[in-house]
């Protein structure tokens, strides 16, 4: 029974998240994104003079106790992933790389642009990193480096990784994702299924060379450290022992 914005009310998004986690069974984090797709919109609604406050801003977040378990691949995995991505996919090979030694977010990966790689000081910069205003970056390895300025000689795109056909990733490309999913069922490998868990692999690297969370949190590039620590106890097995 509403028509205009300006009658909808918290209790009324209230009633949506409730819907979407007892009706919908959704977990508690997607409630989450949901609530706060839903407050961007109305204050892109209110930029635009349709409405005054924001009835989202007053709705508590869902207390998060079913997340879903992070995973990664293990060490004996990531050979046998690499290898195969090599050798089916040697366009992707690069891209996986790429995931797994830097930590890039999925849309980080596929809007990285030639000059945005600073191969003398080993640095890779995002120009526009998720919660973030200015500029952020990442450290890499010789053999990343290695990798990326020979694919460097054979491109002819301002991007640095493109589809087989040398034309950007679009953001919401699948293709990264299905060549994906075909390696780990060629490599058997159950642990991970999607892309952003090539990048929990790269956190798990981190901690399992010894790197300390302030660390690991500077190289993951989250803004808050108890995003880092809800890696930490999953990714330092010996450490549990």
């Amino acid at each position: 029974g509403i028509s205009r914005l300006s009658e909808i009310t918290t209790a009324i998004i209230d009633k949506y998240i409730t819907y979407l986690r007892e009706s919908k069974g959704n977990r508690a984090n997607t409630c989450n994104n949901h609530l706060k797709n839903v407050k961007t919109q109305f204050n892109f609604a209110i930029s635009h003079n349709l409405m005054r406050e924001n009835p989202a801003k007053a709705c508590r977040k869902v207390e998060v106790n079913d997340a879903k378990k992070k995973s990664a691949l293990s060490p004996e995995e990531y050979k046998r992933f690499m290898a195969i991505a090599e050798d089916k996919y040697p366009h992707y090979y690069p891209i996986y790389y790429t995931f797994i030694h830097t930590g890039l977010r999925f849309t980080e990966l596929i809007k990285l642009k030639w000059p945005d790689i600073d191969f003398e000081n080993k640095v890779l910069w995002i120009m526009k990193p998720k919660c973030k205003k200015k500029p952020d970056f990442v450290s890499m390895h010789d053999s990343l480096i290695r990798i990326l300025e020979d694919l460097k000689k054979k491109s002819k795109s301002e991007y640095t990784f493109t589809d087989e056909n040398g034309e950007p990733f679009e953001f919401r490309t699948r293709k990264i994702i299905r060549r994906l999913k075909s390696v780990l069922k060629t490599a058997n490998i159950a642990s991970i299924s999607t892309v952003h868990e090539l990048r929990h692999t790269h956190c798990s690297y981190l901690f399992s060379i010894g790197l300390n969370t302030r660390e690991v949190m500077e190289q993951m590039r989250h803004t808050e450290m108890r995003t880092t620590e809800g890696y930490a106890h999953i990714f330092r097995p010996e450490t549990n022992k």
